[in-house]
């Protein structure tokens, strides 16, 4: 049986590129993908990693970045929508 795939899931990084870049050069192996809910995606430039990045823009990202506010793909046969939620009121109540 093959091993599971393990995804690092992330958002709001914002200006932590340094931390973020030094979790990932000391923990990359144990990662087959990342994602990434936005705030933060100029910490994603120039990572040195092997795997797919799949990214979305939040609400403190920059509007000329190269990134989708929301994006659906597939992981491991599960369907998947990526997006910060600024844009659905995550914050105001259910």
């Amino acid at each position: 049986m093959a091993p599971h795939k393990c995804f690092l899931i992330l958002s709001d990084v914002h200006h932590a590129a340094k931390d973020l870049k030094r979790f990932l050069k000391k923990h990359r192996q144990r990662f087959s993908g990342l994602i990434f809910a936005g705030d933060g995606l100029k910490s994603l430039e120039g990572l040195a990693v092997d795997f797919p990045i799949y990214a979305v823009k939040g609400n403190c990202d920059e509007p000329a970045l190269p990134a989708p506010l929301e994006m659906f793909f597939e992981l491991e046969g599960l369907p998947i929508w990526l997006l910060h939620g600024h844009r659905f009121a995550v914050k105001g109540g259910l």
